[in-house]
């Protein structure tokens, strides 16, 4: 397998995408002619993080299974953006290890639950910057996930070209397009509001991991602020989903060359 089919797919019909370095394996992988989705890791941890690992699993043909995807064009050039959009449960277990300055404890987790994974294929400007939302729980017996984006990547007019969805029970309702802001930090109570009252949420940060890269004419910043969402969102049908510290990620990005 060549490294570019290896590292990045191609296809939504089958694919593997693979990371690895000394200190951390991943690997997903999904194929519609055997109907799943798998994940397995294996990381490596430190004096203050255990070793884990894990191995989950989605068959394709549960009732929490749907596909999405959306094509959104450059705002200033004939280039476009390609967006794969997958929710589904899965089955798996994660293996805790911890060190022996953490008491060698370990713990074995099989268990079930929601996840989503997205795949995109877009064409970055000089300088790039995008900020994503992820929503993954329950309310009120509803299985709900969801994904709400903005950047400087969107369409011009991004209300028809966008890539935020809203899974209820499987069944997708297409958003708006959003504004994410953090009038008081990025560590503070986040703000994302649409103009057409489907999306009106607050986001509490609890923690934030950063990693940042500066090399000669290529500098990055990576931040995953993993918090809760409390506020109402809206489906296609006009049903109010009223989430209350739902546990959810902001991804924001900056990549400048």
């Amino acid at each position: 397998m060549s490294a570019r089919k290896r590292f990045v797919p191609t296809t939504t019909d089958k694919g593997l995408c693979v990371s690895y370095r000394k200190s951390r394996y991943l690997k997903i992988s999904w194929g519609r002619n055997h109907k799943h989705h798998s994940l397995s890791f294996n990381l490596q941890g430190d004096s203050a993080r255990p070793d884990a690992k894990g191995f989950f699993t989605s068959p394709t043909n549960d009732d929490f299974h749907n596909d999405v995807m959306f094509v959104n064009p450059s705002p200033s050039s004939s280039r476009c953006s390609a967006t794969w959009i997958s929710t589904m449960a899965i089955n798996g277990n994660i293996n805790i290890i911890k060190r022996k300055s953490q008491n060698q404890e370990q713990s074995n987790s099989n268990s079930e639950g929601l996840a989503l994974m997205t795949l995109n294929r877009t064409y970055y400007k000089v300088h790039s910057k995008q900020k994503i939302a992820y929503g993954i729980g329950t309310s009120n017996g509803a299985k709900i996930t969801f994904h709400i984006q903005t950047s400087n990547l969107d369409a011009a007019n991004p209300d028809n070209y966008n890539n935020n969805v809203l899974f209820v029970d499987g069944k997708p309702t297409i958003l708006p397009s959003v504004y994410m802001t953090h009038p008081f930090g990025l560590e503070k109570k986040w703000i994302l509001q649409d103009t057409e009252s489907m999306i009106d949420l607050s986001f509490t940060p609890i923690s934030c991991n950063s990693r940042n890269l500066n090399i000669i004419a290529l500098r990055t910043s990576y931040k995953d602020i993993y918090g809760t969402f409390d506020g109402v969102l809206l489906t296609k049908e006009g049903d109010k989903i009223t989430l209350k510290n739902f546990p959810g990620i902001i991804y924001k990005n900056m990549l400048r060359m």
